[in-house]
């Protein structure tokens, strides 16, 4: 993850990435080849009816592909921006936490639930910084453009 945040920021400031950036890229794209590749040998057809790993195989695909384009290909391509969705989409892999620590599928489902109170209540402040805007306007600015 902390790889992506730094690509995006180097591209962003439509900077060259640093060689030790795409090493560490290359690097952390073969762990993830390797770790993709032995549990599909290890659950063998098991591997296609889990979602997640799935989906692990469809990012890690993408960004192989992707890799192999840019490194045979460095010039300046327009369907470049596959490769930054390719690295946006290894955030996805985070999901896998809410699988690995319960506690966590737990805290995220109680945000989810709690999310039309937290809606509600940020409602209510907006209203209430609202008026107190208003009320400030009213009676305090006349009071402050006297001072003046």
């Amino acid at each position: 993850m902390v790889f992506v945040v730094l690509e995006v920021n180097v591209s962003a400031r439509q900077d060259t990435s640093p060689a030790w950036l795409s090493a560490a890229n290359f690097l952390v794209l073969f762990l993830y080849f390797v770790e993709t590749i032995l549990k599909l040998f290890a659950l063998r057809s098991e591997f296609f009816f889990d979602p997640l790993s799935v989906l692990d195989l469809f990012v890690i695909t993408v960004d192989c592909v992707v890799t192999t384009i840019v490194l045979f290909m460095p010039v300046s391509l327009a369907p470049l921006v596959l490769a930054r969705v390719a690295r946006v989409l290894k955030v996805t892999r985070a999901l896998r936490m809410l699988v690995i620590f319960p506690e966590m599928n737990v805290l995220v489902k109680g945000i989810f639930f709690a999310s039309k109170t937290i809606w509600w209540g940020v409602t209510l402040l907006v209203a209430l910084l609202c008026f107190w805007s208003i009320f400030a306007t009213l009676f305090i600015h006349p009071i402050v453009m006297e001072l003046e």
